[in-house]
């Protein structure tokens, strides 16, 4: 590279990448239901497999209003818990798993 004088100028770059693959997943697609789905209110979520970390599983509205969070230790390997939206008005509502590796969404469809 030449400067404004006619002057070479070295360039030097230092940086490092660094990549990180995990293989541990927050738990299996398979193992993260809600049903019945479409639903008139009531649901149940089963998380199946839970790994050796702490969940926070969300209720959120379509335009990102959260509206419930509740905390699943892992000590448990099978959790399942209830939602009650019956006194929520029809749409698509959004079950969120949220851990340290990472996060899974489902939707569950109110009419």
């Amino acid at each position: 590279m030449v400067n404004e004088f006619g002057c070479e100028q070295s360039i030097v770059l230092d940086f490092s990448i660094e990549i990180c693959n995990s293989t541990r997943e927050v738990l299996t697609q398979e193992g993260f239901g809600v049903f019945p789905n479409p639903t008139t209110g009531l649901a149940t979520v089963r998380l199946s497999d839970l790994q050796s970390t702490a969940y926070d599983l969300a209720i959120v509205t379509s335009i990102g209003q959260v509206l419930n969070v509740r905390r699943v230790e892992s000590y448990r390997s099978d959790y399942q818990a209830q939602i009650d939206l019956t006194q929520m008005p029809a749409g698509i509502y959004l079950i969120r798993l949220t851990s340290e590796e990472g996060v899974l969404t489902r939707r569950l469809i109110v009419e």
